[in-house]
């Protein structure tokens, strides 16, 4: 009876399963021991006994002991579950220590001492509030040397020259004047020093006399004075005082308003209030005399303060009016009395009147520049042909300028030669770049060599090109073009 090649092999492979045992896990090392110092230990050990000497079980490995601020090995280890046995010890960084006093400076003395001298070199005896005696180093001076005896705290404790810093008495520091600084101190500014004084390489200082006499404040911090002072070099000096009497706002440079906000102007260095003016309002500067003075254009001079005008009439280049008039000579110089207003009519290089006046900081529409407070019409540059340039330009050839054009002595003129017309394919004609970022194109153009082409059956085919002149936007082709300076000009 044959056996069906399936079940055959399936009884195989139970027995496989069944008879091949998995394989055993594998052991993973143990950690090697570690001491508190870093270092391996120096054996194994299972029992603190197993440890001898100065040395100690810690997990698994005999450790040496650590060592005390006497700079001997402790007598036992301990922690927080394991404390000192011995009297007299102390836990310190895992060993048992003598409970010695504290130095000045908080450290552990050395040593117990039997009185002045009992110590070695580097070390002076220390006496604490609890009459104890340690062994302490000798402080160590800002200048790097070793102080010429110990103090506590009290500059009559030191010999003539030198003050109590640090716990020794050391040489009297200089001030950044070059005399000697009158009583030691710590930090940095007036800190623990009398009113008056700052300290400076620890010792406190005369504060420098500022401009006015007075006595200067805290040194200023990164040219900055807290409580509003002004710094004068490196020391605060106290806010001056205003006209009014009244101590000025923050301090300031310059004239006129300079750093000041609104309604102050800058006055010996510090933001004075101006006065008000009639109608309540803030001036927006000083002046002397009356009408418009050193005002500007819509201000009259009131109150000793640049007030706004009450006229509402407004001049012939659309400027609000100046002071009431009833003839040009009660206007002030370049002005002229127009409808009982005093009007500035100043015309421009070319002779023609300004568009307007320039804004608060001299701003003035496309195409204009700010001249003697009034929007002139810009003064573009004059090509080959005599006619003026389209618009200014950077560069040599075509530069910035629009297809159709060249760049010459800053200003775009009309090509010399006529751009070739291998540019598009023919019969397409080019009407403007493609953008410079996605290169697209106007609606029915198609970008080709840099520039949009128009086929016959698109509307903006025999349309006007750039270069053309123009009146308004919708005379140019594509969003790409606008109509700048009356002619169209491709923008990238």
């Amino acid at each position: 009876m044959k056996v069906p090649y399936l079940q055959l092999y399936k009884h195989l492979y139970l027995i496989s399963a069944i008879s091949i045992p998995p394989p055993p896990p594998v052991a993973l090392p143990l950690p090697r021991p570690v001491c508190l110092n870093g270092e391996p230990p120096s054996h194994p050990c299972l029992d603190p006994n197993e440890c001898e000497g100065l040395t100690f079980c810690h997990r698994g490995g005999c450790c040496p002991m650590p060592i005390c601020p006497s700079r001997l090995p402790a007598t036992q280890y301990c922690d927080p579950v394991t404390p000192c046995l011995a009297p007299g010890y102390i836990c310190l960084g895992n060993g048992c220590c003598p409970n010695q006093p504290l130095c000045p400076l908080g450290e552990r003395a050395l040593s117990l001492c039997a009185g002045p001298g009992s110590c070695g070199e580097g070390l002076y005896c220390f006496i604490d509030i609890n009459r104890e005696q340690g062994c302490c180093p000798v402080p160590v001076c800002p200048n790097g040397q070793a102080a010429v005896a110990p103090c506590d705290g009290a500059p009559a404790a030191c010999p003539s020259g030198t003050t109590c810093i640090n716990g020794g008495c050391c040489p009297i520091p200089m001030c950044s004047s070059g005399a000697p600084g009158i009583s030691s101190c710590v930090g940095y500014g007036q800190s623990s020093c009398s009113p008056g004084f700052n300290c400076q390489n620890s010792v406190c200082c005369p504060n420098p006399t500022c401009g006015d006499g007075q006595s200067s404040v805290p040194s200023c911090n990164y040219g900055q004075c807290s409580g509003g002072g002004v710094c004068d070099g490196d020391v605060c000096c106290p806010l001056p005082t205003c006209p009014d009497g009244q101590l000025a706002l923050v301090s300031c440079f310059g004239a006129g308003q300079a750093t000041c906000p609104l309604g102050y102007q800058c006055f010996g260095n510090g933001c004075c209030a101006l006065p008000s003016c009639p109608d309540g309002t803030i001036g927006i500067q000083s002046c002397k005399g009356y009408g418009l003075s050193t005002c500007p254009l819509s201000y009259d001079c009131l109150n000793e303060v640049c007030c706004r005008s009450e006229s509402t009439n407004r001049c012939p280049n659309g400027g609000l009016g100046g002071s009431y008039c009833l003839s040009e000579d009660q206007c002030g110089p370049g002005y002229e009395c127009v409808g009982g207003t005093c009007c500035f009519l100043s015309r421009c290089p070319d002779g023609q009147l300004p568009d307007q006046p320039c804004g608060p900081y001299g701003q003035c529409g496309l195409g204009f520049f700010c001249i003697q407070g009034q929007c002139c019409q810009q003064m573009l540059p004059i090509c080959p042909s005599g006619q003026r340039a389209a618009q200014t330009c950077l560069g040599i050839g075509q530069g910035t300028c629009a297809y159709g054009f060249q760049c010459f002595n800053g200003g775009c003129c009309p090509a010399a030669i006529a751009p070739p017309l291998s540019i598009c394919p023919a019969p397409q004609q080019p009407i403007c770049y493609c953008a410079a970022y996605n290169y697209a194109c106007p609606e029915s153009t198609a970008c080709h060599m840099g520039s949009c082409c128009a086929s016959q059956g698109s509307p903006l085919f025999n349309t006007v090109g750039p270069g053309a002149r123009c009146l308004s936007q919708t005379q140019c082709p594509g969003q790409f073009s606008v109509c700048i300076n009356g002619y169209c000009s491709c923008v990238e």
